[in-house]
């Protein structure tokens, strides 16, 4: 019994002493004729289904609010003026598009 309890303080330990491992969001969008398609996960193979993405306007007006699919894709129309994508996944989780990048 005793040697269970040493057990499992030390595996207590090493577990609170191990570094946490983040797991980091991308985004990558792509130009598809008239249309942007946008395909989104984490870094550990976690879907993006639900995640939020918004299309911003230059002076920081939301033009489109979207979700991932099933899939972790979307596809929208891009505006016609300036513009940028950003991907929320949660609070400190996102990720911005330039439109630069968008080929």
């Amino acid at each position: 019994m005793k040697r269970r309890s040493v057990l499992a303080a030390l595996a207590g330990v090493v577990l609170a002493t191990t570094p946490a491992v983040a797991d980091y969001p991308f985004c990558a969008c792509r130009r598809q004729a008239d249309a942007v398609f946008c395909r989104a996960g984490f870094s550990d193979g976690e879907s993006a289904e639900g995640a939020l993405l918004e299309v911003i306007a230059d002076d920081g007006s939301r033009l489109q609010r979207l979700t991932f699919g099933p899939d972790s894709t979307l596809t929208f129309t891009p505006p016609s003026s300036g513009y940028y994508v950003l991907f929320d996944a949660g609070p400190g989780l996102t990720v911005e598009v330039e439109p630069r990048d968008i080929r």
